[in-house]
């Protein structure tokens, strides 16, 4: 019988203390959230760079053309122009969302 079957006299096998330990045994919650955390910030950066580099090579861009230059969502695309934006590194047209372009600041 094995972990999770149910023994109709005795109710569900409990997993032993063993499995539990192994369980255990790898890197802390706390641990693998860091490296998620760093992974993600080293791709925020990685992504903000791009916008930049792209935004230069054209003039201008939209946030359709960076959604789908780097494949993400509208709300992360409209999330990382406006950090551009409050930075200091591009500089932002127009008021409507279907018309707005963005330009690199020298």
């Amino acid at each position: 019988m094995t972990s999770g079957e149910i023994n109709k006299d005795k109710g569900p096998i409990i997993i032993t203390e063993n499995v539990v330990k192994k369980v255990s045994a790898g890197p802390s919650f706390k641990d693998r959230w860091q490296d998620f955390m760093e992974k993600i910030s080293g791709n925020k950066e990685k992504n903000l760079n791009q916008i930049i580099d792209f935004a230069r090579s054209r003039g201008s861009v939209t946030n359709e053309e960076i959604q789908n230059l780097l494949r993400i969502s509208e709300g992360t695309t409209s999330r990382y122009l406006a950090e551009l934006v409050k930075s200091g590194r591009l500089r932002k047209f127009g008021a409507d969302p279907l018309s707005t372009t963005y330009e690199v600041i020298n």
